[in-house]
This record gives C-alpha cells, structure tokens and sequence, in this order.
C-alpha cells in the first residue's frame, strides 16, 4: 500500500462508511446485499445527475477496494455536478491515492500496470491534474518504461502497447532519467520483443535509444575494464532494432533503419559481437536459411542472409540447428534450394540429393523439364565433377531430340534458358532443335531471340561459322526425325515479334527446304 493510502485508510474508511446509511436510505433494497455487489448495483444509476451521494461513496469505497479508475469514474462525475459534495481537500487526497494505486499496479487485468494513466486519466480533467505531483508523473515514466520494456518478451502485445503509451507522453523525454537509465539497461536481460510496434511507434523507440547509448558509453566505455559491458547493454537494447531491419522489407519506409545498421555493423564491432545481437543474428540466419532451403528464392531474403552470415562469430551452431528443424519437419528436397545456401547444407546430404538425382533422369523416358533444369543448376565441379554433368546432360538432350511428342512451349522455354550451358557443340545444337520446336508452338518471339544470338545473317553461305553450321546441322536433323516444320503464317508477320525486327520472314524465305 502507498504511503498516503496508509495514513489515511482510517479517514478514507470513515468517509466510507458515513455514506452507507445515505445510500440505503435512497436504495432500501441494497439493504441487504453484500459488499462486493454494492458496485454493480449503484452503477447502473451513475448517469442520473442526482446520484452525487452514489458517485461520492464509490470514490471512497473504491479506493478502499483499490480499483483507481472506478474511484476517477465517480470523482468524474462528481466534478460535473453542480453540488459537487468533494473538497478541495477531499480531491487532494483521492487523487492521490489513485496516483499511487497506478504505480502499484493495483487491480489491473491482465497483469500489466497502466502508468500511463497518470496521464491519461488523471491529467485529462484540470480539477484533478493539479493534485498529480510531478514526483508522480516522473515516476510513472521512469518505473514504467524499464518495467515494459522487461516484460516485452513475457507479455506480448500488453507491455510493448503500454511501452508506446508512455514513450508518446508529451513530457517523455523531460521526465526520463537517461542517467539511471544506464543502471536499469544494465539490469535487462536479451529478451526485448517490440515485433508489434508499427513503424511509427519504432521510431520513437529508436530515437530514444540513440540518447540513452550516449549516456551508457559516456559512463561505462570511458574505463577500459568496463568498455565490453557498455558493448553488451547497448546490443540488448539494439537487439530489437537489429530484429526489426532483418525482418522488414527493403522499402523506402525502412530505408534509415538500414543506414543505421550500417554504422553498426561496419563501425562498431563491439556491439555487434554483444550476446544480445548475436542471438538475434543467428535467429534470422536461421530462418533465412530454411527459407532459402524451403522455398529458394521466392521467400528468402539475400540480404538479411548475407548480414547474418557475416556478422556471426560462430555460423556452425546456427547451420546444425536450422538444418535439423528442416530435416526433422520437412520432406528434404534440395530441388529449389537458393544457390547462396547451398555451400552451408551438409555435404553427405547434398551427395545423397545428387546421386539421386542422376538415378531420376537415368530411368527417364519423356523429358522432365524440372529433372533437367535441377540438374543444370548444379554446380559444375563443385557439386558434381565437369563429365558427369556433361554425360548426363547429354543423355537428357538426346532424349529431347529423339522424342515423338514434341515438348510443350512452356517447356521449351524453360529448356531455352539453359542453352547457353555446356560445350558449344551442344549449345548450338540444342537451339537448333528448340528453334524447329518454337516455331511449331508458335513462340515466334523466343525463336526469333534465337536468330538474333547468331551473327552474320542467317543463311547458308559458302563459308558458314562453325556455331552456325552445327545450328543448321541440328535443323536438318530435326527434318529427318520429325518432318519438315510447319510454321503458321501468323509469325511471318512484321509485328509477330514486336517491338524487334521479325527476322523469321527472312529465315523462312532463305531456308524454303526446311519448311512444308
């Protein structure tokens, strides 16, 4: 109990108490009810300008019970009465247990303290604000701060809300005491979770923190023995600004929240290497790594994979741990892994995918674009040696060209973008085929990109470069395994491939043999 509450229990009971014969006296059928009832029944008669009587007892009584805001509701409604039967005095006294039932937490539900009801309850009427001492209003910003700020990671969602009510009190930063402010940072453990804050409620946070890491440097890193302490209390209160920025997106909005990492990151190592940032590093490798393991690159951030990487003293703990969660939760398919992940999964599991891999298109009968395309991003040399990429490509390729089915434009569209993969015998060969096949899909804008990866002009002089001999070699192979190519009229038009020149029309014209 406060320490006004305490002196005055006797008088604030008394006042109490001269109030119940009144009461029954208006409400003879409250007679015989019980206390804890009493509220519930006076309440529903608050809004009647003549229950001044009412309002006074709860003001008494619900100070006793130690729910302050009931007491403010009724002093409330009695300072807009008329016959406002309070003093001066009385007011005095009420408001100033309830500033002290604020600060201690009295009958508030669910288990966070609204100290910034000093302000937004008891300063929003002027007949009650001038009985809040400032002493109070300090108090409320000071204990209340460190209060939230150590439950953020215990209470989500409550105290980082009651956190921002505070930090956005008009006198914020004229009550807060950043000196004692380095005691109570030091105090704080590395579980600081502001995730809920919205952007401009961060920035409050942030503009705070830039304040108090001068006051904990000036106090702490002045003495050698004493410089990593100052590294470590700061990194627990940057710790969630790091979370923020490795968790945003790269828009405008987030843009100073980068810059100031940057300093960080690039000029400061000793927070960095705090515990707090380092906890906070590795949480987001982790989960950029299992995205990039996941879902390659549609949800994975390279960015935040790289900051990590480099700025962790230790990545090993991180690899094994994030590995094991993927493994344990997911069907391991190493199929759409992100490249930039894929020197940091273990290398027997890795193998295992590879070898598995080679089985899939060895046993294959049609062309699988997604076998093919997931064994040309391997990396030639480094995941699998130089001729066995190169013998299982090719025996992906003759599979192609031998076919009857022809594949579908969305696969040889796919298959076009790795053409410039492998030997130049078989780059230029494979164009040749997916030429024919484009054409017949009618995909006059990817066949015509292939004519324009060949220069001179397309047409077979006496003296045909060798890239453009083995083009037109594979053609006439095509023509003897599938028939000669039949083209729709539609891509000879001049704008079949706008806005770029449509040189099929010169193609067809030069090359008649080929076509029906």
């Amino acid at each position: 109990m406060g320490l006004v509450f305490t002196e005055n229990l006797e008088l604030i009971k008394s006042k109490r108490d001269a109030l119940i014969g009144k009461v029954i006296e208006k409400h003879p059928e409250l007679k015989d009810k019980k206390d804890f009832y009493l509220y519930f029944d006076i309440q529903k008669l608050l809004n009647d300008p003549s229950c001044n009587v009412e309002n006074e007892f709860i003001v008494w009584d619900e100070l006793l019970r130690e729910y302050y805001w009931r007491s403010y509701s009724a002093a409330k409604n009695l300072i807009k009465s008329k016959e406002n039967p309070l003093s001066q005095k009385d007011l005095e006294l009420a408001v100033t247990v309830m500033a002290e039932q604020i600060l201690e937490g009295k009958q508030i539900a669910g288990g966070i303290v609204k100290y910034s009801d000093m302000w937004k309850i008891l300063e929003s009427k002027k007949e009650l604000a001038k009985f809040v001492s400032e002493d109070k209003k300090r108090e409320a910003v000071n204990i209340g701060f460190w209060d939230m700020l150590k439950k953020s990671g215990e209470i989500k969602g409550s105290a980082p809300k009651e956190l921002v009510n505070i930090m956005f009190y008009e006198n914020f930063f004229s009550y807060f005491d950043f000196k004692s402010g380095v005691k109570e940072a030091e105090k704080l453990d590395n579980d600081i979770d502001l995730t809920g804050l919205d952007i401009g409620e961060f920035d409050m946070y942030v503009r705070w923190y830039l304040v108090q890491e001068s006051f904990i440097y000036r106090k702490l890193a002045c003495e050698e023995e004493k410089r990593e302490e100052a590294h470590e209390t700061c990194g627990k209160l940057l710790a969630p600004i790091l979370d923020r920025v490795l968790g945003s997106s790269e828009d405008a909005q987030e843009e100073d929240y980068s810059k100031l990492m940057g300093y960080f990151v690039n000029d400061n190592k000793g927070i960095i290497n705090s515990k707090a940032i380092q906890k906070v590093l590795g949480e987001n490798f982790e989960r950029e790594f299992k995205n990039g393991l996941e879902y390659g690159e549609d949800y994975f951030s390279e960015r935040v994979f790289k900051t990590c990487k480099d700025c962790l003293i230790n990545i090993e703990p991180h690899i094994n741990k994030a590995w094991e969660e993927f493994e344990e939760n997911e069907e391991v398919d190493l199929s759409q892994v992100s490249p930039l992940v894929k020197d940091y999964i273990p290398k027997e599991a890795y193998e295992e995918y590879v070898t598995s891999l080679k089985e899939k298109i060895l046993i294959m009968k049609r062309f699988d674009l997604k076998l093919f395309k997931n064994w040309m991003d391997l990396r030639v040399g480094k995941d699998v040696p130089d001729s066995v990429h190169g013998k299982i490509r090719n025996e992906m390729y003759s599979i192609y060209f031998s076919q009857g089915a022809r594949p579908s434009g969305d696969d040889l569209v796919g298959m076009l973008n790795y053409s410039d993969k492998g030997s130049n015998y078989s780059q230029d060969k494979l164009k040749g085929f997916l030429f024919a096949d484009l054409l017949i899909r009618k995909r006059w804008d990817k066949a015509n990109e292939i004519l324009f990866s060949y220069d001179p002009p397309i047409t077979i002089g006496s003296h045909p470069v060798k890239p453009l001999k083995i083009f037109f070699e594979a053609l006439s192979e095509y023509v003897k395994l599938h028939g000669k190519i039949k083209m729709d009229v539609s891509g000879l038009k001049p704008r079949a491939c706008y806005p770029i020149y449509n040189k099929l029309i010169d193609f067809k014209e030069n090359n008649p043999n080929l076509f029906k």
